[in-house]
C-alpha cells in the first residue's frame, strides 16, 4: 500500500512542524521576558513599599517618644492660668 506520507507531502509537513516550533518558542520566549519584567516591576514596588513603611515607622517612634516627654498637665495649666482678654 505504502506509507501514510507521499513523498511529495514531506517538506510541507516538514515546514508545518518547523512554522510550529517557531511560534511555540516565540510564545515561550515572550512570556517569559514579560514575566521577569513583571517580577522585577514587583520586586521595585515591594521595596519602595518596605522603605515607606520603615520610614513611617521611625517617624511615628519619634513622635511617640515626643508625646510621652511631654507634661500635659503643666503645659495646659500654664494656659488655662494665664490672663485672657474679655471680648
Amino acid at each position: 500500500m505504502g506509507s501514510i506520507f507521499k513523498a511529495k507531502s514531506m517538506p510541507i509537513l516538514i515546514l508545518i512542524v518547523l512554522s510550529t516550533l517557531a511560534i511555540a518558542f516565540s510564545v515561550i520566549f515572550y512570556f517569559k521576558k514579560r514575566n521577569h519584567a513583571l517580577k522585577n516591576a514587583h520586586r521595585n514596588l515591594v521595596g519602595y513599599y518596605l522603605e515607606s513603611i520603615e520610614h513611617h515607622r521611625v517617624t511615628y517612634s519619634n513622635r511617640e517618644s515626643g508625646l510621652n516627654e511631654y507634661s500635659f498637665i503643666t503645659y495646659n495649666l500654664k494656659e488655662a492660668l494665664l490672663e485672657q482678654s474679655i471680648v
